[in-house]
C-alpha cells in the first residue's frame, strides 16, 4: 500500500505540474483549451468549467492538455484561438512550458526542503586523502580533525569548503590529531576537481546511523537513528564504506550485526534484502542492504543560500542524467538500468519508508528526468514537437497534414517500443 500510494502521489504531482505548464501558457496566450486530463482514457470522472473539461482518467501514466486545432487530422476552422493557427513562437512557448515547469518545480521543491531542514553536512574530520594532493604534501592524515583554515574556525565540512580560497594560494590549517594541536601549511591550486576540494580531502563517514527504513531489516532488528554499527559478521568496522561493503556483498543473506545504542551493546542476526545497483562495467548487480543511511548534520541556512544550493543540486542532477544518456549511447552503461513505472513505484515505496523528505527529493530528481526526457527530439514528445516547429521555420511553411500524421505515427511507434522495453526491464528485475 505504501508503494502504491507513493507511486500515485509522485506521478500524480509531476504529471499535474507538467500539464499545468502547457495549460497555463495556452490560457495566457488566449488559446482555447478543451480538456485538461490527469491520466489517459478511459475517463474516470470529469467536470466542465467554462470552456474546459477537467478530467481524472484511469491510466495514471501520463496526462494531456487538448487544445482547439491541435489535431493534425482535423481541419482548421480559421479561429484565432486554435493552436495551429498561432505563430510558431507562441506554439513553441506552449510546448516548452511543460518541461520548464517540471524543471522549475524541482528547484522550488529542493529550495523549500533546504529552507526548512537545512543543508546536510559532516564533521570536519578527514576520511580520505587524494594521492599527490596538497593535503598529502602538507602532512595531513586520515582522521585528523580540522579546527581552522587561515585562522577561520571550522567544525563542519561545508565550513571547510567555504574557507578554502577558490583561486588558490597559501593556506594554514590547524588540526587535532590524537589529542595534539598541530599547524600545517601549504600551497593550494585553483579549484578544479569535482570529487575532491583543493586540499584533496573527503570527509570521514562513520558508522553512526542516520535514517532507518521503517519495517526494513535494520528496523526489525531494533536499530534506530543515532546507533553506531561496530561489527559485521564479527569484523570490526569504523567507517561507513567498510560496513556498507560487507553488507552489499551479501544480498539476501543472513548476517550478524553488532551495534551500540547509547551505552548498551547489542548483537543480532538479520537477513539482508537485495537491490540492483550499477557495477563497474555498467551492468546491474545484486547488492545487499538493511535500510539505513549515514548520519549527517543539518545546518540551517538562509533562503538565498538555499536557492543557490537548490540550483546547484538541480544542475548537478541534470549533468548526471546527461552522463547516463551518453553512457547508454556509447555502451558504457547497460540498457538494463533503464527503468519504467514498476521501477519508479519500487523506488517511491523505498524512499517513502525512509521519510517524506527523502520521497520529496526523489520526486524532485524524477521531475528533472521528466523535463529532460520530454525535450528529447522524439516525435509525440515535446522535444519532437519543437523540432517540427524548427523544420517548418527553416522550410518557410507548415508541414502537410499527411506529413504530420506520418511523424506522429513514427513517434507513437517509438514510444510504444520504449514502453515495451522498460516494462521488460521492470518485469525482469521482479523475476
Amino acid at each position: 500500500m505504501t508503494t502504491l500510494l507513493s507511486f500515485l502521489f509522485v506521478l500524480g504531482v509531476l504529471i499535474f505540474i507538467h500539464e499545468l505548464g502547457h495549460f497555463a501558457v495556452a490560457k495566457i496566450l488566449g488559446i482555447k483549451v478543451e480538456k485538461f486530463s490527469l491520466g489517459f482514457p478511459p475517463k474516470m470522472v470529469g467536470k466542465k468549467i467554462g470552456e474546459t473539461e477537467y478530467c481524472l482518467s484511469w491510466i495514471p501514466l501520463g496526462g494531456y492538455v487538448r487544445m482547439a486545432g491541435d489535431n493534425p487530422e482535423e481541419e482548421l476552422t480559421g479561429s484565432p484561438r486554435e493552436f495551429l493557427s498561432r505563430p510558431r513562437w507562441q506554439r513553441g512557448l506552449v510546448i516548452i512550458a511543460g518541461p520548464a515547469m517540471n524543471y522549475l518545480f524541482a528547484i522550488l521543491v529542493v529550495w523549500l526542503i533546504l529552507s526548512i531542514t537545512g543543508i546536510g553536512t559532516y564533521p570536519a574530520v578527514i576520511g580520505e586523502i587524494a594521492e599527490n594532493s596538497p593535503a598529502q604534501s602538507m602532512g595531513l592524515k586520515v582522521e585528523d580533525r580540522l579546527t581552522s583554515i587561515n585562522e577561520i574556525p571550522v567544525s563542519t565540512w561545508d565550513e571547510i569548503i567555504e574557507s578554502l580560497p577558490r583561486d588558490g594560494g597559501q593556506v594554514i590549517v590547524q588540526v587535532q590529531r590524537s589529542g595534539q594541536a598541530l599547524q600545517l601549511a601549504g600551497e593550494l591550486p585553483p579549484q578544479t576537481s569535482e570529487r575532491f576540494d583543493q586540499l584533496g580531502i573527503l570527509p570521514l563517514f562513520t558508522t553512526e546511523v542516520g535514517e532507518v527504513e521503517k519495517d526494513g531489516p535494520a528496523w526489525q532488528a531494533g536499530i534506530r537513528g543515532g546507533d553506531v554499527i561496530e561489527a559485521v559478521n564479527g569484523i570490526p568496522v569504523t567507517r561507513w564504506s567498510e560496513m556498507a561493503g560487507l553488507i552489499q556483498s551479501r544480498p539476501d543473506t543472513l548476517i550478524a550485526l553488532r551495534w551500540r545504542h547509547g551505552e548498551q551493546i547489542y548483537d543480532d542476526t538479520l537477513i539482508t534484502r537485495s537491490m540492483e545497483v550499477p557495477g563497474e562495467d555498467g551492468e546491474l548487480i545484486a547488492a545487499g542492504y538493511v535500510g539505513i543511511t549515514s548520519k549527517i548534520i543539518l545546518k540551517r541556512i538562509g533562503p538565498f543560500q538555499a536557492a543557490s544550493e537548490s540550483i546547484r543540486w538541480t544542475l548537478w542532477t541534470t549533468r548526471e542524467i546527461f552522463q547516463f544518456i551518453k553512457g547508454l549511447i556509447t555502451g558504457r552503461v547497460s540498457a538494463r538500468m533503464v527503468g519504467g513505472p514498476i521501477f519508479i513505484a519500487q523506488v517511491a515505496g523505498q524512499t517513502a519508508r525512509q521519510g517524506f523528505t527523502v520521497l520529496v527529493y526523489f520526486m524532485a530528481m524524477l521531475s528533472v528526468n521528466l523535463a529532460l526526457i520530454n525535450v528529447l527530439p522524439i516525435p509525440v514528445l515535446d522535444g519532437g514537437q519543437l523540432c517540427i516547429l524548427l523544420v517548418e521555420s527553416l522550410k518557410g511553411g507548415s508541414l502537410s497534414q499527411r506529413q504530420r500524421m506520418i511523424v506522429q505515427q513514427v513517434g507513437l511507434a517509438l514510444i510504444i517500443l520504449l514502453i515495451i522495453f522498460v516494462m521488460f526491464n521492470d518485469v525482469d528485475r521482479l523475476l
